[in-house]
């Protein structure tokens, strides 16, 4: 597992991380107006910062499952340059891309990784599988440290209790973090559980409030495409978290376009 630290000095009183989850470019579902004001929103304050969180683009393959590799609206190929160019305004704001699924078929068809080269274009880590962000907001004496665990998926459920569960379960593995933020099930979903962080330097036990954290998707979705697979209208909302300075406190922010 990766860990990979950063340092802001924000101009106000937090920083925003704001995730990016799940774009598909390249389906036939895809939404741009979605894509295009969730950018603007990102690039309208200084202290906004990204993560991808995978699957940015279609990436349908001979071998992919049902008809997708036939209803893709472009190659590839011109989907990771559509990509490219979505993120070049970004670029210097882009903390860390995450592999995700979609990117992994051509990994296994032909071993190249797509988030590979958006990784290499922004210039930034990439995640493979998970890694967690410790992210130090504010002076080193005086301000805040956080840590982030990140993943693309962690269910293949489309029930959100048990999307959840695997959540909670992923927090007993990599214990006493502040945040959990997974993609991949195409719904927002956000809840808190406390947990208990022996600090023995200091003789005492600390009581975290942990968040769990998904993004929904850029796909649009009708009652007839739920029902033909079984998902449940997903909650829609891309997320974002805002870490304080002065106090350590985190804040899940919920973005919802119109």
């Amino acid at each position: 597992m990766r860990l990979l630290p950063f340092a802001f000095q924000p101009e106000g009183e937090y920083i925003e991380i704001v995730g990016v989850s799940d774009l598909h470019y390249g389906s036939s579902n895809f939404l741009p107006k979605k894509a295009e004001k969730h950018r603007q929103y990102i690039l309208a304050a200084p202290d906004r910062k990204v993560i991808d969180m995978g699957d940015s683009t279609e990436n349908a393959l001979r071998s992919s499952p049902g008809s997708s590799v036939f209803r893709q609206t472009c190659p590839p190929s011109e989907q990771r340059e559509w990509v490219r160019e979505y993120y070049r305004p970004m670029k210097d704001r882009t903390l860390a891309v995450v592999c995700g699924n979609h990117g992994d078929r051509s990994e296994k068809d032909a071993d190249f990784i797509p988030d590979e080269t958006l990784a290499s274009f922004l210039d930034c880590p990439l995640i493979r599988w998970e890694g967690v962000l410790v992210v130090t907001v504010g002076d080193s004496r005086h301000g805040q440290q956080y840590t982030i665990y990140t993943r693309h998926a962690i269910s293949q459920s489309s029930k959100p209790a048990q999307i959840m569960n695997a959540m909670f379960a992923k927090s007993r593995n990599v214990q006493g973090l502040d945040a959990y933020w997974f993609a991949h099930n195409h719904m927002f979903l956000t809840t808190t559980l406390p947990c208990q962080v022996v600090d023995a330097r200091h003789n005492k036990v600390k009581v975290r409030e942990q968040v769990f954290l998904m993004g929904d998707a850029f796909m649009g979705y009708d009652e007839s495409y739920a029902d033909q697979y079984g998902y449940p209208l997903p909650t829609p909302g891309q997320v974002s978290l805002k870490l304080y300075k002065d106090t350590h406190r985190v804040e899940v922010n919920r973005l919802v376009y119109s």
